[in-house]
């Protein structure tokens, strides 16, 4: 709110305390312009119905049609306009920082004023970041997965160079410990599928292998049994 609007405000809520105005005869705006501003001023919804002499129900009421009232619509123009306010806001903040860093006498007067104007573009930059306008170690590794493995589901062995390739790439960028750990956790879990596979691929060649013994015994058992009948009919 502008100053005037405050002053307008405060003027109503001094009329309502005085008696001068209630709210009957308050317009709809005029209230909730005066929710608008307590709520700003961190009053709770029974305090300002108090202030104002009206019911909760009713503040809450004003409170959903300010927060509607203020909505944004998603537009990439209003993206665009509020990301170059924010550098702008944050190059005139670096800029009175080393006006007054000229004026400082002290050393550490100084190398305070360094500190903060470090502050302020490192969180530039990472709002920048998270906003998508500028790279982040995390789009390279993404960009970088997608190169290296591509849509095909890749084997075990594969997946397990290139969580390591991926781990040795977060530590080079200086990722966060967080990004690192989930690496390993994955390697852990790949490391159980190997095995589980393994496991599998045993099993298969076990299977197989009863199989073929059965196979061959009841070859013999065939063979015997032929034998055996033939035997007969030339003693026959």
């Amino acid at each position: 709110m502008s100053d005037e609007e405050t002053l307008s405000v405060l003027t109503l809520l001094q009329a309502i305390q005085s008696g001068q105005m209630t709210a009957e005869t308050m317009t709809a705006e005029d209230r909730r312009s005066c929710v608008e501003q307590l709520t700003i001023d961190a009053y709770s919804v029974l305090e300002i119905a108090q202030l104002l002499k009206v019911s909760d129900r009713t503040v809450r009421r004003d409170r959903e049609h300010i927060r509607r009232s203020h909505a944004v619509d998603q537009d990439p123009e209003f993206v665009g306009n509020m990301v170059g306010q924010l550098v702008q806001q944050a190059e005139q903040a670096i800029e009175r920082l080393v006006r007054a860093g000229r004026r400082a006498v002290q050393i550490h007067e100084k190398v305070n004023v360094e500190v903060a104007c470090w502050r302020i573009r490192k969180e530039l930059v990472e709002s920048l970041q998270r906003l998508g306008h500028l790279p982040t170690a995390d789009l390279k590794i993404r960009s970088d997965v997608t190169h290296h493995v591509g849509g095909d589901l890749p084997a075990t062995a594969d997946l397990r160079l290139e969580l390591a390739r991926l781990e040795t790439l977060e530590i080079e960028c200086g990722a966060d410990e967080m990004a690192v750990a989930r690496i390993r956790r994955l390697k852990l879990e790949l490391e159980r599928v190997y095995v589980a596979e393994e496991i599998q691929e045993i099993e298969n060649k076990t299977t197989m292998k009863e199989c073929t013994n059965e196979e061959q015994t009841k070859r013999q058992l065939g063979s015997e049994a032929a034998d055996s009948g033939a035997n007969v009919d030339r003693t026959s």
